[in-house]
This record gives structure tokens, sequence and C-alpha cells, in this order.
């Protein structure tokens, strides 16, 4: 995702002058974005997948690939003058189960000049949108809008817990911010290394924050649950408490992970900025932990 988001970034930082004046056209060009998505969103529960592509012509570099279970996250990005809107949706059965809309942290300060230029857009977008905050990280910030049609999404729920076993009911006040990152199936970050403890980015931030708490519950929730990348996070954090001798591996934790790691599904990886590759499920553990595993 760090790569798309780069791109127009780097578009829209290019449309503005060395003055910090903004060419009217793509101003309007925001606004215009803006009454297009407010169009059709909030969405209505009785429109598919194949709806909504037909009337989101206007959305541009999109991607579509499994989540396992017979799900599908698209993401699309619509376009504007200096803003950008970027929607990932989830879909079973032809259902959209899930849509997470966001407006990344670049480009909170131009909002207001589409907010100056239409106020009915300024009171949508506060009726939907909400600022998520990483909290002890401000820089990887969005505002994001959430769409569940609830009873598609609790037969999708039953699907995964046919294979991966249900999750448990969990008190999870205390970290909510963690357990909602890596159980949100609208989810794409990257998989990396975890070496890097100092790191303050959100996925880095929330799993180091699970194993100093040692929330093992909320290690196997995750690993049973709805997010592609999420799972593998949860795997690898379960080994890493293992190797580290704080938590001692039951038969149903390698059975678990086994079974996450037999599914034929890869997460989106890569080094800060670079070339985005794909990487196998299986491919993501580190031998030594794999190991652990065997024992």
């Amino acid at each position: 995702m760090k790569k798309g988001i780069l791109f127009f970034t780097i578009l829209f930082f290019l449309r503005i002058s060395a003055t910090g004046q903004v060419n009217e056209e793509w101003i309007q060009m925001d606004v215009s974005i803006f009454h297009h998505f407010f169009k059709y969103f909030p969405l209505n529960p009785e429109v598919t997948i194949n709806d909504l592509s037909t009337k989101l012509q206007r959305f541009e570099s999109t991607t579509n690939y499994s989540i396992g279970f017979d799900a599908t996250l698209h993401w699309w990005v619509l376009p504007g003058g200096t803003v950008s809107i970027n929607t990932n949706l989830v879909s079973y059965k032809n259902q959209i189960i899930m849509a997470e809309t966001l407006v990344f942290q670049d480009y909170f300060k131009r909002l207001k000049r589409i907010f100056e230029r239409d106020p009915f857009i300024e009171k949508k977008f506060h009726e939907y949108f909400s600022l998520k905050v990483n909290p002890h990280y401000f820089m990887d910030s969005v505002y994001s809008y959430i769409y569940v049609n609830q009873p598609a999404f609790d037969d999708y729920k039953n699907h995964v817990s046919d294979y991966l076993g249900k999750q448990d009911n969990l008190d999870t006040s205390k970290c909510k911010f963690e357990y909602e990152l890596f159980n949100n199936p609208t989810g794409r970050f990257m998989f990396e290394s975890f070496n890097d403890l100092s790191t303050n980015w959100a996925p880095f931030y929330a799993i180091n924050t699970l194993k100093h708490e040692k929330r093992i519950d909320c290690l196997r929730n995750i690993i049973r649950g709805y997010s592609l990348p999420g799972r593998i996070y949860g795997v690898v954090a379960l080994l890493q408490l293992a190797k580290e001798k704080k938590y001692l591996l039951t038969a149903d934790d390698k059975s678990l992970i086994m079974k996450i790691l037999n599914l034929n599904l890869t997460v989106e990886s890569g080094y800060g900025t670079d070339i985005i590759s794909n990487r196998l499920y299986k491919d993501c553990v580190d031998e030594n932990l794999m190991n652990l595993l065997k024992e």
C-alpha cells in the first residue's frame, strides 16, 4: 500500500506551486471526487460488488486479491486534484461485507480548502468520518469511515470458524486499537521483520504491545480472525513469545498455526517504499520459529 500512497503524494505535490498556491481546477477536482463518493456511500446492503464496480468507474489503480475463505479484498483509489480517497472493500459471495474508506494524514490540511468551497462536503465528511489515531504515533493516523453489512459479515465469520474455530469472547478494552487493527478484514499493511522494536508504525507498535502484555488470548483470536496480514502477525508473535520462553505452545496452538500456514494465501511485503512483492503465508515465518512447531 505504501507504494500507491507515495505515487499519489508525489503527483499531488507536483500540482502545488513553489509559493503554495493551488490551481483552482485541482480544488474543483477534489470537490468533485467527494460529491462522487457521497453519491454512493453510505452503501446500501443490497448493493453487490458487481453493482458498485459499475458505479465507481472513476476509481483508479484497483487491485483485488483473496484474503481466504472465498472472500476478496478490493482496493480502489479515487484521485482528485490534491487529495485522493482510498477505499478497501471485502466481498463474500458477491456481497460487500465491509468497506473502509481512508483519507491519509498527508491530506488533512488540504481538506480545509475543500470544505471552504463546499460546506455540504464538510457536513457529510464529519458525519461519517472519524479520526483513527495510533495512540503512540500520530503520523500514520487517518480519517476513516467504516461500513459493515452485519448479516453478510456474520455469514463470513461462520464460514471462517468452520475451519479455524470460533473466536473467544474477550475483554479487549485495554487493547482496543491493537486488537481491531489485526482483526479488521479491510486491513492492508505489509509484513516485514519484527526485529526493529523501536518503530512506531502502527502494526509494529500494536503487535509489540500485545506481546509485551502477553495477550495470548488476543493473539489466538487474531490468528483465527479475518485479516489477511493480521493472521500472520499473530502467528509470528505467538511463536516469538515461545522462542523467548515466555509462553509454552500447546498442541492446539501448533495445529492452528499449521492450518494458517497451509492456506494458499499471499501477503504484501516490502521494505520502506521499495517495490512491493508477494510472499506466501508459509514463507513469512523464519525457519528458527518454524522449528518450534516440531518440538
